[in-house]
C-alpha cells in the first residue's frame, strides 16, 4: 500500500474539489556525445519549476497536448505498458524526436495537486511511474493537419526481463567509462591457447 506524506494525505481526506495535473519527464542523449538531454512537460498552461528528490527540474507547458494513459497500479513484477501523446509541433518535441535520440531514455511521470482555492502546490509531486522509452515513430500529417507523437513506454520492471548476455555485452560494459573488459567476449571459446602460453 502506497504511503503519503501528511499534507498529500490530508488533500485525499477532503472531499473537496482536486486540481491535479501530470509531469512528464524525459532524459534522452545528444546523438554523438551522448550527453544527457532532459526534457520536462506537465499538463499545465504556463512554464514551471518543480523541485523532486531534491531537484529543481524545468517543466514546459503542454497544456491539453499531453495525454497519457490510465495509469494502473498493482502489485507483482508485471512490465505495464503505456502510451504517452503529444503534440508534436513544439520545438522542443520535434528537438526530441529528430535532434535527440530517445532511444531507451528514462521517463518518469508524477502527479502534482494543488489547492483549489489558492494554486499552491500541495507537497513535492509523486512518482506515479517509471520506465524507458521502446518506441517514438516519427508522427507527419497530413497537410493542414495535426502531428501527434506517440511515446511507447515500459515500467522499469522491464530490466528484470533482460537475459545474462544483455546485462555482460561488451557494448553496456562499455557504458562504464569506458571498460573493456568483455572486448574479446565473443571469440574467447574459439582461440585455442597452449599450455603455458600467455
Amino acid at each position: 500500500m502506497r504511503t503519503f506524506d501528511t499534507a498529500t494525505a490530508s488533500y485525499h481526506a477532503d472531499r473537496t474539489a482536486r486540481d491535479a495535473h501530470v509531469l512528464f519527464w524525459i532524459e534522452a542523449v545528444t546523438r554523438g556525445t551522448g550527453a544527457p538531454a532532459p526534457l520536462g512537460l506537465w499538463s499545465g498552461d504556463d512554464a514551471a519549476t518543480f523541485t523532486i528528490g531534491g531537484v529543481s527540474r524545468a517543466y514546459a507547458g503542454a497544456g491539453q497536448v499531453l495525454a497519457i494513459d490510465p495509469i494502473v497500479s498493482e502489485e507483482g513484477l508485471t512490465v505495464r505498458t503505456l502510451t504517452v501523446r503529444i503534440a508534436a509541433m513544439g520545438a522542443d518535441v520535434a528537438q526530441l524526436l529528430r535532434g535527440y535520440d530517445a532511444r531507451a531514455a528514462p521517463v518518469e511521470i508524477h502527479e502534482a495537486m494543488f489547492d483549489p482555492l489558492t494554486g499552491a502546490l500541495i507537497a513535492e509531486p509523486l512518482r506515479i511511474y517509471r520506465g524507458t522509452v521502446q518506441r517514438a515513430p516519427i508522427p507527419t500529417s497530413a497537410p493542414g493537419g495535426v502531428s501527434i507523437a506517440e511515446l511507447h513506454l515500459a515500467s522499469a520492471a522491464l530490466d528484470l526481463t533482460r537475459t545474462l548476455p544483455s546485462k555482460k555485452s561488451n557494448a553496456a560494459q562499455s557504458a562504464r567509462s569506458g571498460d573493456t573488459f568483455r572486448a574479446y567476449a565473443h571469440v574467447s571459446a574459439a582461440v585455442n591457447v597452449p599450455w603455458g602460453k600467455d
